[in-house]
């Protein structure tokens, strides 16, 4: 009888380390999706960055010609 509460219990614990490792599954999932974006928007501020940097080289070259 013994035995068997033994072997109910391994059941149980097997089902719910399952269940711990497809959470942890899905939220490495959602850190590398949310990781992507911030690389994203980062290339985008630098890109913006630069035509700001770009446009104000301009502007300044204007401002001393005039």
């Amino acid at each position: 009888m013994k035995l068997d509460i033994n072997r109910k219990n391994i059941a149980e614990l097997r089902s719910e380390i399952d269940s711990v490792k497809m959470q942890n599954h899905k939220c490495a999932v959602q850190i590398e999706d949310i990781i992507r974006d911030i690389h994203g928007i980062r290339r985008m501020c630098d890109n913006r960055e630069a035509e700001l940097a770009t446009q104000m080289s301009k502007n300044q070259e204007l401002d001393a010609k005039n």
